[in-house]
């Protein structure tokens, strides 16, 4: 069994989560990110644009 971690309860379902858009982390969209992090959904799409660069970055090494 996998030992949770600190956002481990991000990506879990909620209780009347239903069928949420799948559009980010979990299927959740950008202000339901923000409202469980409890921050804005400006800095969520910072934060996920910022780790998409990096990711793109890692691949394109990786490619070399």
């Amino acid at each position: 069994m996998a030992t949770p971690t600190r956002f481990d309860w991000l990506i879990r379902p909620q209780p009347g989560d239903g069928n949420p858009p799948s559009s980010e982390i979990g299927g959740f969209d950008t202000r339901e990110i923000a409202r469980r992090l409890g921050t804005d959904p400006t800095v969520v799409d910072k934060l996920l644009l910022r780790a998409r660069e990096s990711v793109r970055d890692s691949s394109a090494r990786g490619a070399r």
